[in-house]
């Protein structure tokens, strides 16, 4: 995952694996390695930083995120 710089600082405060992992992939973003579980609690987690992040991996996860993308943008846009 990719996750701006601003809001990097809670992984390294609070990691979420033992492998975690955190490299500075730009000016803007920190790249996330970790082995995790894809749960529920994970996802609503994630959702909570809205656009501030970008799941590269696992593709499923990913996909699940872009059709949250499709759905929130089919509600928000204007008619």
């Amino acid at each position: 995952m990719l996750f701006e710089k601003n809001i990097a600082h809670h992984l390294a405060e609070t990691p979420l694996s033992h492998d975690q992992k955190l490299t500075v992939f730009d000016e803007n973003q920190v790249l996330l390695e970790a082995t995790i579980s894809e749960t529920l609690e994970l996802k609503w987690w994630l959702q909570g930083f809205g656009d501030n992040i970008e799941i590269l991996e696992p593709t499923e996860l990913r996909d699940k995120f872009k059709r949250v993308a499709v759905n929130l943008t089919s509600i928000y846009s204007d008619p």
